[in-house]
């Protein structure tokens, strides 16, 4: 990873609260299954959660368009 690139922290998009039991859910099970990992402190990377509507479930994604704009690797 290259070190000189800056953090980019982007705002976070509003979630219908219609679905927002149906993420929690998502982010638990990921969480379980070792897919993701909470955050226990600040961090200087944040990319905002994209709900995607599926028949009876929500698809959880992350837009990392900004932070892909950067050059992360050497």
């Amino acid at each position: 990873i290259d070190k000189e690139v800056q953090p980019v922290a982007q705002r976070f998009r509003r979630v219908p609260f219609r679905v927002r039991k149906n993420i929690e859910e998502q982010l638990k099970k990921d969480e379980e299954l070792g897919v993701i990992e909470k955050a226990t402190g600040a961090t200087l990377w944040v990319s905002p959660l994209v709900v995607v509507p599926k028949p009876g479930q929500v698809r959880v994604c992350i837009d990392m368009s900004c932070q892909s704009s950067n050059r992360l690797y050497k």
